[in-house]
């Protein structure tokens, strides 16, 4: 008998999860991706603390991709949406890294004469993130980010969508996009004083 997948059964089964699950999860799929070697950015994966970079990276995925699985023809399983998650995480990453080693200064010698020289398209490129801080940064976008539309909406304004254009993507009114931006932003708050 063939398993019939629908796109709720994958969502409950991802919403059925505890946080601590989910990221266990997404690291046994980051150590899946390194396995297989096919995708970019796998043979970033080299240590547990980057495969827990690579978990909480495509853990910030997980609502966009639940979503577009949703509104797809043919649902995908859980299995092949974390994978795809942890595969284009490992990559994002890997990516990141090449920008922040190709931005770093180099010292030459010309003349005698030690030079600084520097990529300066890669001005405003950030540095690769410490596993520990990511881990940290995960834990407070679990307590600040709390539902899956609130995350929708945090990665839709972390694609630089406007309020209107969230409500449109996620068929909530305006205000109720605004409301819950400004929960997120008072959580922020609370937590940044915290």
């Amino acid at each position: 008998m063939e398993k019939i997948t629908t796109a709720a059964s994958v969502s409950a089964a991802w919403r059925g999860m505890s946080d601590e699950e989910q990221y266990t999860a997404l690291q046994k799929m980051a150590w899946t991706v390194r396995r297989s070697g096919s995708k970019r950015g796998a043979e970033w994966i080299q240590t547990q603390d980057d495969a827990m970079t690579v978990a909480a990276e495509a853990w910030l995925r997980m609502g966009a991709a639940l979503e577009r699985n949703e509104r797809a023809d043919e649902p995908r399983p859980l299995n092949l949406i974390l994978y795809s998650a942890c595969a284009q995480a490992a990559n994002t990453i890997a990516r990141r890294e090449k920008r922040y080693f190709s931005a770093t200064a180099s010292l030459t010698m010309e003349d005698g004469e030690m030079t600084d020289l520097f990529d300066m398209n890669a001005v405003h490129v950030l540095p690769a993130p410490d596993p520990e801080e990511n881990a940290v940064q995960r834990d407070l976008l679990a307590r600040l980010l709390q539902s899956d539309e609130d995350r929708s909406i945090a990665g839709r304004m972390a694609e630089g969508l406007t309020v209107r254009e969230i409500a449109a993507a996620l068929g909530m009114s305006k205000s109720a996009v605004q409301r819950r931006i400004n929960n997120i932003r008072n959580r922020a708050r609370l937590l940044a004083s915290a």
